[in-house]
């Protein structure tokens, strides 16, 4: 392409200076530019597939020490990247200038010179590719074509095939060595009846030497549970703020009798109420509460004075890494250090991460690797993170002499005291993941807050929105983003919190501090996020060359770099300097933006309560989460989004969606908190996967049946009118996994479900409301909850004819009797049973045989109840948990007591009388 001299117009240009007939040229020569440039964005739109496999082995030889290689090219396809988004930003921007033209001309001058620009870009960075290219021999790389055709990527989507249908019913146990001894001397320190002050004990170490680990296994111990009154477990982490932290500590001790109105004046209280509410409650208990990972003398001297001292044996466990915490917490008991693993511990602990067995005993090593093996074992330095990384990572790889030695000569061992030494060996976790998608996965983790617990379906959104996730096979992106967070969990890079007690898929997942300073470093290093915590001092550069800004607090000011910043995200987690002006900024400057993901404190509030209309400009938006409750209303001009794929504005005040949003073809995912009813034209969003929660209405019958893509629905409001249709719709749905229906009439369910067959995939039900005639329910169900709804004499019955199902929520619903009886051989797969506020329960029978398999049983609140269920002897429980019931119940479990024999086999029992959730 020619290189086009153009002369740039300072300040406005003079109306009288500019004829009819020279607009005709600058027409005409607009009209070629912008063909000339159409052809150059399609060529740079092929290099950059190319760049992307330069990039891919450029960041191998980065481990060998050729840095030049990697920020070069990475430098290049940034920019490439720019001007391919910027050109379909400004093109979208042109549609109908023509018909403005003549009434706002030097407007359109404007994006003339704009369109220029791009055009002496693109010829640079023509140069610089061009350079690039000649360079291919030299380092070896080969095009994106051939490196496709040689790739692992097929035998990469297959692992992850396996592990989808393998990992759902994996346990999480957690494997630990050589800690038994420790938990004995931190549960004395704890149980001593000789010591009833408060007592402060501390557990100190670097990170990843298993304090939370020791801490984890002594708070969930029986003799925990049974000696104290109130166990509380808090995260402090660095970013602490001592009143979210005491609120936090409330919700935990205090949760049981909270409402939502405590709630609510709980966040109006001063920091000083705080601590005096918290003190007054617990100083009538014997109480533990866990501090974990506290990073400054300052964070227990801000809150100590929450904790009374009531001499009741009350004890207070915090971790940290600093010894001086440790020490000015209580100096009359000695901090705990946690010492390291010994050569043996390490081995044991390495032979059951490198080969993994359902067996009890230690497995063996093969003897050609033993040697080698050891040796890998002793640069670990007896830091058990070490250990399990790299024990997981050799899990993963043929277990041959030549791997192994290639794993050992490639850990850089130098080690520091605040712990490079183990952020070294998982950079090489890192660096040996497959796939360079699963990689940006990985290091997408970093952007959250320390010790957050990220949603997994909210963590897959995104990755899908930035682009990581890729198209394999009939497989959609969901689920194949769904097989990497599998992959990240197995090679224990990640930590999950919870899984889902129906379907076992991850719900919540976490990773470790120094984790997480690998993705931080990792990230710094390839432009991939920066992470902005304070304003003051933020060079216009790091904001230039930030493709994805993560906000923390009061990081954003108005004047900030917006004009030079052309980042694809903008992350913020409780920042308080967002506002409706800032907002506009983001919305003005940041015109490439691909996801916006806000997470704002209460205080915060938007102007006029509205979403600012400038958010239609970014036409390349592809994801939204809004969190304040002081957003009221979304402008119609979101329905310009033409790329969105996620609304998010489940935790916001806004009550209906504009009807524009129904002209957006890529939306796939739609959370609002009840957003009225929707418009017929919904029918046209055939890529929507997850509609959630909206209002029941004519949209049913003219366009529900439409939505073929649906997994995920929840409707409210329905009526007796709309059954029908409903009922004619729902079988038409055959992705559908999961299905909440909510009502406030009394409405038979069983023509719901009269078309059996057409529900062989929904697996979660939720039926809310004053349902009736629940007798006849899709077979594939693994998980039912049924909320206040009136339950027949037959309805027990047929609930336990369900042949999958394994979790079972019963809460505040009617019985037709007082009586439950559950038959020999019935509920063959249950494993986990909720019992709610069934207030007509007195008794209750489970013949032999029935639950075989429940493991987790927990009864609340059924306050006419008169004894245990009788037959709760016979089940295989791992948990029983027992809450608001008649006082002659616990007479009845002492040891002498007729029901004791139905409990005594359980080893986790939680019994307490009063009521509460």
């Amino acid at each position: 392409m020619s290189t086009r001299r153009v002369r740039k117009t300072k300040g406005k240009i003079p109306k009288k200076k500019i004829s009819v007939e020279k607009l005709g040229q600058l027409l005409i020569q607009e009209t070629k530019f912008l063909s000339e440039i159409g052809g150059e964005i399609e060529w740079l739109r092929t290099e950059l597939r190319w760049m992307e496999s330069f990039l891919k082995d450029a960041d191998a030889k980065r481990r060998k020490g050729d840095e030049r290689v990697k920020n070069w090219v990475r430098d290049v396809a940034y920019q490439a990247e720019d001007v391919v988004d910027l050109f379909f930003l400004q093109n979208d921007s042109k549609q109908g200038a023509i018909a403005e033209f003549f009434r706002s001309y030097i407007c359109f001058l404007s994006d003339l010179v704009g369109l220029h620009e791009l055009g002496v870009e693109i010829s640079q960075i023509k140069s610089k590719v061009l350079r690039i290219c000649e360079s291919r021999d030299a380092y070896g790389i080969v095009s994106l074509s051939e490196s496709r055709e040689q790739s692992s990527y097929s035998a990469v989507d297959a692992m992850l095939q396996v592990r989808r249908q393998s990992s759902p019913h994996l346990d999480d146990d957690m494997v630990v060595v050589g800690f038994d001894t420790y938990k004995q001397f931190i549960l004395e320190l704890l149980l001593d009846t000789n010591i009833a002050r408060r007592c402060v004990i501390s557990i100190v170490g670097m990170g990843g030497l298993g304090k939370t680990t020791l801490a984890t296994m002594v708070y969930n111990s029986s003799e925990v549970e049974t000696h104290f009154s109130i166990c509380a477990w808090i995260t402090v982490s660095q970013d602490y703020r001592v009143s979210e932290l005491l609120k936090n500590i409330m919700k935990r001790v205090m949760g049981t009798v909270f409402t939502g109105e405590h709630y609510e004046r709980l966040e109006n209280l001063e920091e000083d109420e705080l601590k005096s509410k918290l003190y007054n409650f617990l100083k009538q208990t014997r109480y533990l509460i866990v501090l974990d990972d506290i990073w400054a003398q300052e964070a227990w001297e801000q809150i100590k004075a929450a904790f009374p001292n009531a001499k009741n044996g009350s004890r207070v466990l915090l971790t940290t890494r600093l010894m001086d915490v440790a020490r000015s917490a209580d100096p009359r008991v000695p901090p705990y250090e946690l010492p390291f693993l010994t050569h043996e511990q390490s081995w044991e602990l390495f032979l059951k991460k490198a080969f993994p067995s359902d067996q009890d005993f230690t497995p063996s090593c093969p003897k050609e690797l033993e040697e080698l093996g050891h040796e890998i074992v002793k640069r670990c330095g007896g830091l058990p993170l070490a250990v399990v990384v790299l024990g997981g990572l050799l899990s993963r790889k043929e277990p041959a002499f030549n791997t192994w030695l290639e794993v050992a000569e490639n850990v850089d061992w130098e080690s520091t005291r605040d712990g490079q030494q183990c952020l070294q060996i998982l950079a090489l976790s890192y660096s040996h993941l497959p796939d360079h998608y699963l990689k940006s996965c990985f290091l997408y983790l970093g952007c959250f807050p320390e010790d957050y617990q990220m949603k997994a379906s909210e963590l897959i959104r995104l990755w899908i929105a930035e682009g990581f996730i890729p198209q394999s096979g009939r497989q959609t992106l969901e689920e194949t983003a769904k097989g990497y967070m599998e992959e990240l969990v197995q090679r224990c890079m990640v930590q999950v919190v919870d899984r889902s007690a129906a379907t076992r898929k991850v719900k919540h997942l976490r990773i470790h501090d120094l984790v997480r300073d690998v993705c931080i470093t990792e990230a710094k290093e390839d432009g991939f996020f920066r992470i902005f915590r304070n304003y003051v001092g933020t060079a216009e550069h790091d904001v230039a060359a930030s493709r994805r800004l993560v906000i923390f607090d009061k990081a954003l000011s108005g004047d900030f770099h917006y004009s030079v910043c052309r980042a694809r995200t903008v992350l913020a987690f409780n920042s308080k300097s967002i506002n409706a002006m800032i907002l506009t900024n983001i919305l003005l400057g940041f015109k490439l933006l691909r996801v916006i993901h806000l997470n704002c404190p209460p205080e915060v509030e938007f102007h006029k309560l509205k979403l600012p209309n400038e958010i239609s400009s970014l036409i390349h938006l592809r994801y939204i989460t809004l969190r304040t409750r002081r957003l009221w209303y979304l402008p119609s001009s979101i329905g310009n989004l033409c790329n969105l794929q996620t609304l998010n504005v489940r935790e916001t005040s806004i009550c209906t969606l504009p009807k524009t949003i129904y002209k957006i073809q890529t939306l796939r995912h739609v959370y609002t908190a009840d957003a009225g009813v929707c418009s017929s034209s919904i029918g046209n969003l055939a890529s929507l996967q997850t509609l959630k929660v909206v209002k029941a209405g004519s949209w049913i019958q003219n366009s529900l049946a439409k939505l073929s893509s649906l997994r995920k629905l929840a409707i409210s409001e329905i009526s007796i009118d709309v059954i029908t249709t409903l009922s004619d719709s729902l079988p038409k749905l055959n992705h559908l996994t999961s299905l909440n229906l909510r009502t406030h009439q009394s409405i038979p369910a069983s023509p719901l479900f009269t078309s059996l067959p057409s529900y062989q995939h929904l697996c979660k039900l939720t039926l809310e409301g004053s349902w009736t005639g629940i007798c006849k329910l899709p077979q594939n169900l693994i998980s039912l909850s049924l909320l206040c709804c009136k339950l027949d004499k037959d309805a027990i019955a047929a609930l336990e004819r369900l042949p999958s199902l394994s979790f079972l929520n019963l809460d505040s619903c009617e019985l037709a009797q007082d009586e439950m009886v559950f038959s020999a051989g019935g509920f063959p797969r249950l494993q986990i049973l909720l019992v709610n506020h069934l207030d007509a329960l007195r008794y209750w029978r489970i013949e032999s045989g029935a639950m075989s398999d429940l493991t987790d049983l927990r009864i609340k609140n059924c306050i006419k109840l008169m004894k245990l269920p009788d037959g709760l002897e016979h089940l295989s429980l791992k948990n029983l948990v027992m809450k608001g019931f008649q006082p002659n119940i616990m007479r009845r479990l002492s040891s002498m007591g007729p029901d004791w024999h139905k409990v005594e086999h359980i080893p986790s029992l939680m019994i307490d009388p009063t009521t509460g959730e």
